[in-house]
């Protein structure tokens, strides 16, 4: 048996933060948890329109890592560090970065206590606020959109 408090999931006891995880990604998905792909690296794999965003349980500490790789291939400008720094005072959650020529938006949760319902919420939010901005990105500094294509096993969002 799981110790709730409140909606939160302690992770102290079973399930593991693995099994829980492949249970939200279900719940966002519409899905069992059985039909959720989960990705070599660990992680669990879901799209919405053309943004890919992977929910990552890991440890030391343990925390759920939500990212999403926006558009790859973007050569560095002072307008698109700009345009991100923008970005990131506009959204609720979740930060946008430039790293390796890539821009990048994620989010970590420390897994102590997790609510179901919020940690759909986050994820939510990080793929709308991906889907939203990576062709905006795109259209002004190029790059390559980091497009989700859907496989045979999974649902989109």
């Amino acid at each position: 048996m799981t110790a709730q408090t409140d909606g939160e999931t302690d992770f102290q006891t079973s399930p593991t933060l693995e099994e829980w995880t492949r249970g939200v990604v279900a719940s966002v998905l519409s899905v069992t948890p059985e039909e959720v792909f989960r990705h070599e690296d660990g992680s669990f794999l879901l799209g919405r329109g053309s943004a890919a965003i992977w929910v990552q349980p890991l440890s030391d500490p343990s925390h759920l890592w939500i990212h999403s790789w926006m558009v790859t291939d973007v050569e560095p400008h002072a307008e698109l560090l700009a345009m991100l720094n923008q970005i990131n005072i506009n959204i609720p959650i979740g930060t946008v970065a430039y790293l390796d020529r890539a821009v990048r938006i994620s989010h970590a949760l420390l897994a102590g206590r997790l609510d179901h319902d919020d940690v759909c919420e986050v994820i939510r939010m990080i793929a709308d606020t991906a889907d939203f901005y990576d062709h905006k990105i795109q259209e002004r500094f190029g790059g390559t959109i980091a497009y989700y294509e859907p496989r045979g096993d999974e649902i989109d969002v």
